[in-house]
């Protein structure tokens, strides 16, 4: 039997993923948007302190304490904001700091921690709110956001660094030629702006030489 949890987390582009083992050997699982912000919808009364969303009935208790909150009406991007200071998991009714100046009708939210998805995954699954601390556990942590910027281009500028003597290896590729009689190649371009080697080679003991 383990001793203390053990977490993996995938983080991707839109959604993350945690399986979790309790140290009793039992299994939980939660998925969360890559942002951290989750989202929901409620009807919300003028002059109100309070909402309440049956979807969050699931949730730990005390779990939404100390979070940000906006609401966002449906027909327009108007936002109000607020703080959470109780949370009932038995209605899924929220009280805020404040009572929401606004008019009656249906609005979408939006809950802020300002931590990391990974993070609050974690905490959800231990049921620990914002006051509490991480207790020691064992992480496996996997994300495809590097790979999702390289390929889409739309992180910062890339370099490669390889074994000396592989420096064309990407720029090689595997030779696959479509249209075999193509004259006109046109060839993808490169993902990394620049290529660097390094004077290493790995025997099959794992020495490096």
């Amino acid at each position: 039997m383990q001793n203390r949890w053990q977490f993996a987390v995938d983080v991707g582009g839109t959604f993350t993923d945690c399986i979790a083992s309790s140290p009793d050997g039992i299994e939980y699982r939660y998925k969360l948007l890559s942002t951290g912000v989750v989202k929901g919808s409620a009807c919300l009364k003028s002059g109100s302190s309070s909402f309440s969303d049956k979807r969050r009935c699931a949730d730990p208790d005390d779990f939404w304490i100390g979070w940000s909150i906006r609401f966002l009406h449906e027909a327009n991007s108007s936002a109000t904001k607020h703080k959470v200071v109780q949370f009932d998991p038995e209605t899924g009714t929220f009280q805020l700091d404040h009572p929401v100046d606004t008019v009656d009708g249906i609005y979408r939210y939006e809950l802020h921690a300002e931590l990391p998805a990974p993070v609050i995954a974690m905490r959800w699954v231990l049921k620990l709110p914002l006051a509490a601390s991480l207790p020691p556990l064992d992480l496996r942590l996997g994300t495809t956001r590097g790979t999702n910027a390289l390929l889409t281009r739309t992180g910062a500028r890339t370099a490669l660094i390889t074994t000396r003597g592989f420096k064309d290896l990407l720029e090689i590729g595997n030779q696959s030629r479509p249209n075999i009689f193509e004259l006109g190649i046109t060839k993808h371009v490169k993902l990394a702006c620049m290529t660097e080697t390094v004077n290493e080679r790995v025997s099959s003991t794992g020495f490096i030489t």
